[in-house]
């Protein structure tokens, strides 16, 4: 579509990226691997992840294993970035860095006097966390929840993109 940043496939890809050093296991992988994981990091149903596997899958773009999620109590459906995934993934991270928005743009609709879009909370709350998870990483931290955070942010800005017209 032409009002959004990124595709559901692309917003996918940049999730999975964050997960590439993560060891492929039928015994445990992180639950933000599977569907229902993919799904809330992305802001989309587990249906609309399922349907964009399936096509990634015959891209050559993931891959997926049945594992135990950790605490989960089912085996679940896991997926992961194979080297052409991570190599579409890492592209779209670079042209994201090139891409410029005006916060006028994300704050409000056009046409709408009423205000900002619903969605600008929920990124407003995402990059809170981030600057507060980066913040308190100080000189000693683990990166991992910033960089956690900071991925979350990029994904609920980019669903700001369908609002945008």
């Amino acid at each position: 579509m032409a009002d959004r940043i990124l595709t559901r496939q692309e917003m996918i890809l940049l999730h999975l990226l964050q997960y590439i050093d993560v060891p492929v296991s039928g015994y445990v992988m992180p639950y933000a691997m599977t569907q229902q994981g993919i799904g809330l990091a992305a802001g989309m149903s587990r249906a609309h992840v399922s349907n964009c596997m399936v096509v990634m899958r015959e891209k050559g773009l993931v891959d997926c294993v049945f594992t135990h999620p950790k605490g989960a109590s089912s085996r679940m459906r896991a997926y992961y970035l194979l080297p052409t995934g991570i190599e579409k993934a890492k592209e779209i991270s670079e042209h994201l860095r090139d891409e410029c928005i005006g916060i006028d743009d994300v704050l409000r609709r056009p046409g709408d006097s009423r205000g900002m879009s619903p969605n600008v909370a929920r990124a407003m709350e995402e990059l809170e966390r981030a600057r507060n998870a980066v913040a308190a990483l100080g000189a000693e931290g683990d990166p991992t929840k910033a960089r956690t955070a900071i991925e979350h942010a990029s994904m609920a800005i980019a669903s700001l993109s369908r609002e945008v017209a």
